[in-house]
């Protein structure tokens, strides 16, 4: 592929990657659920350790609920900004251009400002 890429062709990268986080934050929180649970599991037979497993073990999966969901939540939020970005560049694009206006205290054309 040569030259820069076509608002399409942004969206579509948009698009795979923001599956791709997705899909990968759901597969390692079940396997870091699931690999967390054999070991809280075995901790929980333990009658010394078992209530202080128990809740530690409560607390390990809603921490790590939260933050594979704030993960899933940013991905979305950023995906959603850039296509909403995307469109309104498209829609100044396509929008026609003003002819340049007349300055009147000057008497003639504005120049366009630096910097």
């Amino acid at each position: 592929m040569t030259g820069p890429l076509t608002f399409r062709q942004w969206r579509g990268l948009v698009a795979l990657s923001q599956d791709a986080v997705l899909e990968a934050s759901r597969a390692v929180e079940r396997i870091h659920l699931h690999t967390a649970r054999r070991t809280f599991g075995v901790l929980e037979r333990i009658p010394v350790v078992a209530v202080p497993a128990g809740v530690v073990s409560r607390v390990h999966d809603l921490t790590v609920t939260s933050v594979y969901g704030i993960i899933r939540l940013t991905t979305s939020a950023v995906g959603s900004s850039l296509l909403a970005g995307f469109d309104g560049v498209e829609r100044m694009n396509a929008t026609p251009r003003q002819p340049e206006q007349e300055c009147p205290h000057e008497g003639g054309r504005r120049e366009p400002r630096e910097g």
